[in-house]
């Protein structure tokens, strides 16, 4: 924990393990793989064998800088521990994105959204509007986005097709 919080880390996400259907050779050590893998810049194989990478990134670099300075965390409690320290973990972009984006809508947009607001403004926010995004709301939504698409998708049909 102390190292995680010696230093600014981007978090990815945790994963779990799966079985690859074929196994993945990759290199072991934690100078090796801190030398072959940068998020930034993937393996060709990387997506089919993602969490075969992972399962080495967490036994191995499990607090793993990329080629930018970001980090990337693959531990769970590692994420936790990150996430629930405001001091150490902000979604708030504001300093970064200026320089950016200047005063343009895009900027607007990465300050003012909810992903890069912090607690206690982004749980109040998020209940205000939950309800809208349970699997029960989502489903009876389903017959208007297919409507919507297919509509869509009819159009392009129309037009002979798109760019």
């Amino acid at each position: 924990m102390e190292a995680i919080e010696s230093q600014l880390r981007f978090n990815f996400g945790a994963c779990n393990d799966k079985v690859l259907a074929k196994p993945l050779k990759l290199p072991t050590g934690k100078n090796t793989i801190m030398a072959a893998f940068d998020l930034l810049n993937l393996p060709d194989d990387f997506v089919p064998n993602a969490y075969a990478y992972f399962a080495e990134l967490r036994a191995h670099s499990p607090v793993h800088q990329n080629s930018d300075g970001s980090y990337l965390l693959t531990r769970y409690d590692d994420m936790v521990a990150v996430y629930r320290n405001p001091k150490l973990w902000s979604s708030e972009k504001r300093g970064e994105f200026k320089p950016k984006f200047g005063d343009s809508s895009l900027y607007e947009h990465h300050t003012t959204s909810l992903v890069f607001r912090d607690a206690p403004d982004h749980t109040r926010i998020r209940k205000l509007f939950q309800h809208a995004f349970t699997p029960k709301a989502l489903t009876m939504l389903e017959p208007r986005i297919a409507a919507l698409v297919k509509g869509y998708l009819d159009q392009l049909d129309d037009a002979g097709g798109m760019e």
